[in-house]
């Protein structure tokens, strides 16, 4: 292994329960009725997409960049406040870093929160590099644009030389259709579809702190 790119929520940090939380803040805030289940809502997308999604499933007279603002928002004092990294992460990322092992995070998150979760975390030293779907103009499961990019700005050419850490199915599958080897990562977001993510991965862990047996 010579590269590391990182999805950032449900991988990296345990953050998609709080997606549930975003969601029925942003319901409650418009009084407006249920929507289903938030958390499968929003961690399929981006938060632009999930905006537009919205706003046409409520009919919302307001404009899709005001919808977009107030989940931002309520999404920002989440992740500054209660998104916690998920067990392990800090020690398989310093171990990776005295290995030589060059890191990045691809994620479809945004950038501004990705930032504040770096710093915030203390995962800032281990990164080099960031992407982010709605940067690249493409989304993992439309495809692996972004794995693609970050490889790039890292300094990669192959992606056999790089290993993706993956929560989702979806995205592992877009990850390896490109040639990267995928790590599938246990998150509960996932827990229905794991055999669809254990086929796409060359190796599955369950929590971070196995990741440095890769290293072995």
């Amino acid at each position: 292994m010579t590269y590391a790119i990182f999805d950032m929520d449900g991988t990296l940090i345990d953050s998609m329960p709080l997606w549930q939380d975003v969601g029925t803040a942003f319901r409650q805030k418009r009084k407006l009725p249920p929507l289903g289940d938030m958390t499968k809502l929003f961690h399929k997308m981006t938060i632009i997409q999930a905006a537009a999604y919205l706003k046409e499933a409520y009919q919302l007279p307001d404009s899709l960049e005001t919808v977009h603002d107030d989940i931002r928002a309520i999404a920002w004092q989440a992740y500054a406040e209660q998104v916690p990294l998920k067990t392990g992460v800090l020690d398989a990322l310093a171990a990776f870093q005295q290995a030589g092992i060059h890191m990045g995070i691809a994620t479809a998150n945004e950038r501004p929160l990705v930032n504040l979760v770096l710093d915030r975390l203390g995962l800032s030293p281990y990164i080099q590099a960031v992407h982010t779907c709605s940067e690249v103009g493409a989304t993992k499961r439309e495809g692996p644009a972004v794995y693609r990019a970050c490889l790039q700005d890292l300094g990669g050419e192959s992606p056999q030389d790089c290993y993706v850490f993956e929560d989702a199915p979806h995205a592992a599958e877009s990850a390896a259709s490109a040639g990267f080897q995928v790590i599938g990562v246990y998150d509960q977001a996932y827990a229905y579809d794991l055999p669809r993510l254990k086929k796409a991965s060359q190796h599955y862990f369950e929590s971070a702190s196995q990741w440095p047996t890769l290293l072995e």
